[in-house]
C-alpha cells in the first residue's frame, strides 16, 4: 500500500468515528488516534468542524419541539430496561 492509500485509509477511519468522538464515546486508544490524525490532516479537521455546527444547529432546532408524549414514554421506558 502506497503512502496516499495510507491517509487516505486513514481518514477514512477517522472520519468513521468522528460522531462517537464528539459524544466522548471513544476508547482511550481510539481518541488518541483521532486526536494525531486531526492534528494533522487539515480536511478532516474541516469535517469535525462541520459535523460540530450541524449538530449544534440540530439541538437547537430540535430544543425548540416537545417530543409527544407517548414517544417521550417510549424512551423513557426503554432507557430503564423494559
Amino acid at each position: 500500500m502506497n503512502t496516499l492509500d495510507s491517509q487516505r485509509r486513514a481518514c477514512e477511519l477517522t472520519r468513521a468515528e468522528l460522531d462517537t468522538y464528539m459524544d466522548g464515546e471513544l476508547g482511550v486508544a481510539a481518541r488518541e488516534r483521532v486526536l494525531e490524525h486531526l492534528e494533522f490532516c487539515g480536511p478532516c479537521g474541516e469535517e469535525l468542524g462541520a459535523r460540530r455546527c450541524l449538530r449544534r444547529l440540530l439541538q437547537r432546532a430540535a430544543g425548540r419541539e416537545a417530543a409527544p408524549p407517548a414517544l417521550a414514554a417510549r424512551v423513557r421506558h426503554l432507557v430503564r430496561g423494559g
